[in-house]
């Protein structure tokens, strides 16, 4: 309907435009004097016209300097500097708005920052990351339908010099507000356009550990091994693999376990939260000389007190071996009070007693605010009815745990240390005024 009545309108306009032209001829009001100086003469003129004639020299006269100032234009190229002008202008609009929203997402006003968001996306050279951050804003208001229909848009969009780290952006929001489905859609297709790269494998990989997509994030690591930067495998693929061990040792098969320990990169694999899972999910599935080889390798290639307070964890298998190799780590590392402490553990789980206490006194002697040091010692004790010492040993660790607990063996045993996440309010009452968007313009 609005079509037909835009083209009975355009239609209607020359059949106006002849009645109106009439209608001036037919009765004209009287006469137009025009008088100036010649700029070139310095000469006075008087020019005298019809009101009618006026008007059709002012219609010429605009057409004529219409075509000559077009041609002008397209030699000097005028138009495209006024262009670049006004986009710089557009530009500089929109990074103030966008500078307001992230401002407003701080302030804990997320309505705001919504609409400045949407408002700059229509003059940014990079509406991708406008359109993310309003997905943002919308999230914080609770509003995951609109949430998806900015992320959704993100894909029609012609800034496609944006479009590997609006992707990867999207995905890595997308597992931080527990959507990981939506993110391995994302991120997948973007590894099929733009390839390995590492944020889009490490976002991928996080996307298959939330899903429980354990045979793809098995088969992603080697990827991500290689595209990841030397400095930054350290700090990503441990925990990712802690996960794989934690899922296969579940099932409490050697076999599968030191499968998957052979394609492990040889620098994660003395890792000591790495080597320690690893070592804890054979002892449960019985192969106890692999755990103690995987340790005491671990040991020798790179020393860490948390691997040797584990190495004296060992609770099964050949205690003579042990102790011996636990008695060369504590050699070769005097200054370590773990090492002397593994050592006095293993000679306790064989119920020698005095070597324990022999090898506490050296730990005590290296350090003595170690909490476990004074526990063992106090069991020690306790079986050799020294009740009185062995409760004064039972007290000192109680206070020392208390002041200052061990991480070492807190991870060894299986606890979890983690702070409390923050959470920013989920919704915002109030409205957005206009003003408040055009307000940086």
């Amino acid at each position: 309907m609005m079509r037909f009545f835009k083209a009975l309108g355009w239609f209607l306009i020359p059949f106006a435009l002849a009645i109106f032209l009439f209608l001036l001829v037919e009765k004209d009001p009287g006469m137009v004097i025009i008088t100036g100086k010649n700029l070139f003469t310095q000469k006075d003129f008087s020019l005298m016209m019809t009101l009618s004639g006026f008007f059709f020299s002012g219609l010429i006269f605009f057409v004529v300097g219409y075509v000559l100032l077009r041609f002008l234009f397209r030699v000097i190229g005028l138009p495209s500097f006024l262009k670049r002008s006004a986009d710089l202008r557009s530009e500089k609009s929109a990074s103030r708005k966008m500078s307001r929203a992230e401002l407003a997402m701080l302030e804990n006003k997320p309505d705001l920052a919504e609409a400045l968001h949407l408002s700059a996306a229509k003059s940014s050279p990079n509406p991708s990351f406008c359109y993310i951050g309003a997905a943002r804003a919308a999230q914080m208001q609770g509003k995951t339908e609109q949430r998806d229909q900015y992320l959704r848009a993100v894909e029609t969009l012609s800034d496609t010099h944006n479009r590997l780290h609006a992707g990867i952006m999207m995905g890595e929001l997308l597992n931080e507000w527990e959507a990981p489905e939506k993110a391995q859609t994302v991120l997948e297709r973007i590894r099929k356009e733009k390839g390995d790269h590492h944020r889009i494998l490490v976002a991928l990989a996080k996307s298959y550990e939330k899903q429980g997509l354990y045979d793809q994030l098995y088969q992603i690591m080697p990827a991500l091994h290689k595209s990841l930067p030397k400095d930054e495998r350290l700090a990503i693929e441990p925990e990712l693999y802690v996960t794989l061990i934690d899922h296969i040792g579940a099932e409490h098969n050697g076999n599968k376990l030191k499968a998957l320990w052979e394609v492990i990169p040889n620098n994660i694999k003395v890792t000591p939260s790495v080597v320690v899972n690893y070592a804890e999910k054979l002892l449960y599935a019985g192969n106890v000389s692999d755990a103690e080889e995987a340790l005491r390798y671990s040991l020798k290639k790179e020393w860490n007190d948390l691997v040797i307070t584990a190495y004296g964890h060992l609770y099964t298998g050949d205690f003579k071996t042990y102790i011996k190799h636990a008695k060369q780590f504590a050699h070769q590392h005097p200054d370590s009070a773990y090492a002397a402490l593994a050592v006095a553990r293993l000679y306790y789980q064989t119920k020698q007693l005095e070597e324990a206490l022999t090898a506490l006194q050296q730990a005590l002697a290296i350090d003595d605010q170690i909490p476990e040091v004074h526990h063992l010692l106090a069991e020690i004790l306790l079986e050799q009815g020294e009740f009185e010492k062995s409760a004064l040993a039972f007290r000192e660790a109680g206070r020392l745990s208390y002041a200052k607990p061990s991480a070492e063996l807190l991870q060894v045993e299986g606890e979890l240390l983690s702070p409390q996440a923050a959470h920013l309010p989920e919704k915002v009452e109030g409205d957005v005024t206009e003003a408040d968007v055009t307000e940086s313009k």
